[in-house]
């Protein structure tokens, strides 16, 4: 990346909120009927979903967003600032108590999926410095919807 880095960030664990919580009580299950330490399994499964969370890197610059691999994944992915046709952000709870959010970068209205920053802290500051960025470069007119 040769461009100027704007902002930089990772996704937030809490992303995983739902699975934390269902390791927690899966594991106190087996605790209960099982017994011994199998219990000990929940360490590392969280762990591990810990450390996925935390991988996804996200990398912000004056003509770009680079997106890095994260654990289990080896697809690296740039896009273009220019290629955005919209910016739409998943504002729900519980996260959006905390502030978090995901920004889906629309390049191709056509297409099922889209480049995404999951559970970012302020996705709706980051949208606007995004956009803003962009059209300053010369994307034509970017909207930023909530969804």
């Amino acid at each position: 990346m040769s461009s100027k880095v704007i902002w930089q960030g990772s996704t937030s664990p809490i992303l995983y909120i739902y699975e934390f919580l269902g390791v927690f009580v899966l594991s106190l299950i087996f605790q209960k009927y099982v017994g011994g330490y199998v219990f000990l399994w929940a360490l590392p499964v969280s762990l591990y979903l810990y450390f996925k969370a935390r991988s996804m890197k996200y990398i912000f610059s004056d003509t770009e967003i680079y997106f890095s691999p994260s654990i289990g994944d080896e697809e690296t992915m740039i896009v273009k600032l220019e290629e955005i046709k919209a910016i739409q952000i998943v504002d729900r709870q519980p996260w959006k108590f905390l502030r978090l959010g995901t920004i889906l970068f629309i390049t191709n209205p056509d297409e099922d999926w889209a480049p995404c920053m999951k559970s970012i802290k302020e996705p709706h500051r980051l949208a606007n410095l995004v956009r803003s960025r962009a059209q300053a470069i010369g994307a034509t007119h970017i909207t930023i919807e909530t969804i």
